[in-house]
């Protein structure tokens, strides 16, 4: 198979608020939003390909949802549209408001404080691709949906009102793991930079991210029962949803500065982009010819094991600096909890392929 073309998105705006690793953010969300069309259904009935495919986040309304609804039970109608947001989200978060939200102000107005609008629209699209899913209350009638996003370690927590024929956001919040564990914690509970961010170094990069992810779930889930019937009105701590606003505006930063610093030079962007897109194409032959791909931390197969709709939408998220080397975090629009780490050595000579390897966030749960 002949290698793969890649069209490297121009930069969406020279606005002198664009940091370079804005700049460098806006190329990666760019494909990010081009490529969420192309995404399959993953895990939700088949009624609902028709709208989780190319170009539905642009086509879709009120009267495509509910003759798709009308097709499921019940039960199954908050999993299927929080499943449809997300997917929205991370193409086109300009379209969820009118779709997905019972009043313009259910879902937390903007996140930046200097970059505007298009900025905001660059955060949301970053954290809706890599937001996980969890469902609390699930028997109410108002049920507690939770989008959390590991890199980021970012909760949105939304409740629905599933009395109505086509379900609604009608309240929401963005909060973090020590505050969503212990509500009376306030601000103390609120921290600007991830966890895994200051414990991989002495923990691991993958335990880390597994272990922040594990407690934060499991935070969402004792606060909210999987299977609880609580109708109570979700309160909103306020004074806690501005500043994870503000910390999630901070901490897309991060992650996209920790790109411009890991892969900002040609060389580098190269490597990593062979071997994204021989993972798009299953080719192993061509993983099998980059540099060091015959090291034993080099898990090809693992990672071909992947279902190939989870390989194709592999987006960068972060990378984290080591010496003579980075590692670059990719996760899987189609299937965010699988994250791939890509591991590069050898920057002071001949770059090569030093760790390639998969793992699920929630740790296989």
């Amino acid at each position: 198979m002949p290698p793969s073309t890649t069209t490297r998105p121009p930069v969406l705006s020279s606005h002198p608020g664009f940091s370079a690793h804005w700049r460098r953010a806006c190329q990666w969300l760019l494909m990010a939003i081009c490529l969420a069309g192309t995404i399959s259904s993953v895990a939700i009935s088949p009624a609902v390909a028709q709208v989780d495919g190319a170009g539905a986040p642009r086509t879709v309304d009120d009267q495509d949802l509910a003759t798709i609804l009308r097709k499921l039970p019940p039960s199954d109608r908050v999993a299927t549209l929080s499943t449809m947001m997300r997917t929205v989200g991370r193409a086109n978060p300009d379209k969820i408001g009118a779709l997905f939200l019972k009043t313009p102000d259910a879902l937390p107005g903007p996140l930046s404080f200097q970059g505007g609008p298009e900025i905001d629209r660059l955060v949301w699209a970053r954290f809706f691709t890599g937001a996980i899913i969890d469902v609390g209350n699930a028997a109410s009638p108002r049920p507690i949906v939770g989008y959390y996003n590991p890199v980021l370690e970012t909760w949105l927590i939304t409740q629905w009102d599933a009395t109505l024929p086509l379900p609604k956001v009608e309240r929401s919040y963005l909060t973090q793991t020590g505050a969503l564990k212990d509500p009376d914690a306030g601000l103390s509970a609120t921290q600007p930079v991830p966890g895994w961010v200051t414990a991989w170094r002495s923990a691991g990069l993958v335990p880390a991210i597994q272990r922040e992810t594990q407690r934060s779930v499991a935070a969402f889930e004792n606060r909210y029962q999987p299977k609880g019937t609580d109708a109570i009105t979700m309160p909103i701590p306020s004074l806690v949803a501005k500043v994870s606003a503000r910390n999630l505006h901070t901490r897309a930063g991060i992650m996209a500065e920790s790109l411009e610093k890991a892969i900002g030079t040609p060389k580098r962007q190269v490597l990593v982009d062979q071997v994204l897109e021989a993972l798009r194409d299953s080719d192993k032959a061509r993983l099998q010819a980059i540099p060091g791909s015959n090291g034993q931390d080099v898990l090809i197969d693992d990672v071909l094991a992947l279902p190939q709709a989870t390989r194709a939408v592999l987006l960068p998220s972060a990378a984290m600096s080591a010496p003579d080397g980075f590692a670059v975090l990719a996760v899987s629009a189609a299937t965010p909890r699988i994250i791939v780490v890509i591991e590069i050595k050898g920057l002071a000579g001949s770059p090569r392929l030093a760790r390639l390897a998969t793992f699920d966030s929630i740790g296989g749960r």
